[in-house]
């Protein structure tokens, strides 16, 4: 998830998982499955509209260790992400 200061609302990086698609394909398919995603998960913890991301980017590579974007300890490396995808999101604000 990737929040500006300056921006009323969230952006997020998601990492699909393929099952979870149920077969689609499409970009505008794919974009809609994880869109109905986010809102039922949302709606179901209680979320306020801005705590859910407004667009996102998808990537297809799972965020690790190989590539640098996961730390040994599990966790994620917020300087590295937003080195990756932080002009892309950027770009969705504009």
């Amino acid at each position: 998830v990737y929040a500006s200061s300056q921006r009323s609302y969230l952006l997020a990086v998601v990492v699909p998982d393929e099952r979870a698609l149920g077969g689609e394909t499409s970009e505008q398919a794919v974009r809609q499955t994880i869109r109905n995603e986010l809102a039922r998960i949302a709606r179901a913890e209680g979320l306020k509209s801005y705590e859910v991301p407004r667009d996102f980017i998808i990537e297809q590579e799972p965020f690790s260790v190989a590539n640098g974007l996961a730390l040994l300890s599990g966790k994620l490396s917020p300087s590295r992400l937003r080195d990756r995808y932080g002009a892309a999101l950027e770009a969705l604000y504009a």
